[in-house]
């Protein structure tokens, strides 16, 4: 299982988005070289044809993107929260991936 950041050349991130955007997320690390495993709307020509990429659905059964914790102020201004565990699937997908040997 891949217990570290970069796994089998991909990178496992935690982002927080600056705006309530819905693509913020995927299309600027997909515009800085690092698209969302699954993510054929954001990915280039070039990284739909690695064969990395065409292989991810042997290992990934959806689009990996998680909300770990969502959080809000109600009409009260008292922050309502919510965290949430990887869902079975995704955990699946990062056990399947091997650390990479860094040098």
């Amino acid at each position: 299982a891949c217990d570290g950041t970069v796994c089998g050349g991909y990178t496992l991130m935690q982002v927080q988005p600056l705006t309530g955007r819905t693509h913020q997320i995927r299309a600027h690390v997909a515009h800085l070289g690092f698209p969302i495993v699954r993510d054929s709307k954001y990915q280039d020509s070039k990284q739909k044809r690695s064969a990395a990429r065409q292989s991810e659905g042997h290992w990934c059964s959806r689009l990996f993107l998680h909300s770990h914790q969502v959080s809000f102020e109600d009409m009260n201004s008292e922050e309502i929260g919510a965290i949430a565990p990887l869902s079975p699937e995704l955990q699946a997908a990062v056990n399947a991936l091997e650390p990479l040997e860094m040098p």
